[in-house]
C-alpha cells in the first residue's frame, strides 16, 4: 500500500507541475526562406541552410546572443544532418518533385571543432567584442 502511494505521488507530481516556459531568441534578421536547421555537436553553434533574395540555398553558421550569421561557402546546398562527430549530410543542387520529395546530390562534409574556432575567431575580430564561453 505504501509503494501504491509512492508511486500515485510520483505520478501527481510529474502531471501537476508546470514546466518552464521557452525562451526563443531571433538568429538572423534577413528576409527568406530558412530550409533546415540543426544543432552542432557543441550544443551553442547552429547550422542551417536558407535562400535569401531568391538566390539558390546555401548553408550558414550562427550562434545565440550574436545576431549575425556566417556563410560556410557550401552554395547551392541544405543541411540534412549533423553527426555527434560534426559531420554534416548536406543536399546539393536540390530539386523540388512534389508533396516534400527533394533529388540532388547527397554529400558529407567535415565541420569540425577547429573549423568551428576558426569560423568563430575570424568573426570575433570582425565584430571587435569577446564572446562568452561555457
Amino acid at each position: 500500500m505504501l509503494t501504491l502511494g509512492v508511486l500515485a505521488g510520483i505520478f501527481a507530481y510529474g502531471y501537476f507541475r508546470q514546466a518552464p516556459m521557452p525562451k526563443y531568441e531571433q538568429l538572423t534578421f534577413r528576409r527568406g526562406l530558412i530550409t533546415h536547421a540543426r544543432f552542432s555537436p557543441d550544443g551553442q553553434t547552429i547550422i542551417y541552410s536558407a535562400e535569401w533574395g531568391g538566390k539558390p540555398g546555401e548553408i550558414f553558421t550562427t550562434r545565440g546572443g550574436i545576431g549575425q550569421s556566417r556563410s560556410l561557402d557550401l552554395k547551392d546546398a541544405d543541411v540534412l544532418s549533423v553527426s555527434s562527430t560534426g559531420e554534416l549530410a548536406i543536399l546539393i543542387k536540390r530539386q523540388y518533385l512534389g508533396q516534400l520529395t527533394h533529388k540532388g546530390t547527397l554529400a558529407r562534409v567535415r565541420f569540425s571543432a577547429a573549423l568551428r574556432e576558426r569560423f568563430w575567431k575570424t568573426f570575433r575580430k570582425r565584430i571587435g567584442r569577446p564572446m562568452a564561453r561555457n
